[in-house]
């Protein structure tokens, strides 16, 4: 079953002003928790995200954990910060 996890506790809202709740946030709910990531979240909602250590370090783990990551190709700016974290980081 899907689970959605945002920056806040209550959720996040969507570009078309509706709020999308969430299970968990990321500060709180480790992608140990999870099987498989789906970032799917707009251009200016990545540039926002990568800048978010909580954000960074919970996809890093799901990484390091050998999770499959999949995001839309429109995520470049969230999928570069990340690759560029990773790259110095190992």
């Amino acid at each position: 079953m899907p689970q959605i996890t945002s920056l806040g506790v209550g959720g996040a809202v969507a570009a078309n002003g509706k709020l999308i709740e969430s299970d968990f946030q990321f500060a709180g709910g480790s992608s140990v928790l999870f099987d498989t990531v789906y970032v799917t979240i707009s251009d200016e909602g990545a540039k926002t995200l990568r800048k978010e250590a909580a954000v960074v370090a919970w996809v890093q783990d799901a990484f390091v954990d050998c999770k499959v990551i999949g995001a839309p190709r429109l995520q470049k700016p969230f999928s570069m910060r990340l690759e560029l974290f990773l790259t110095e980081a190992y």
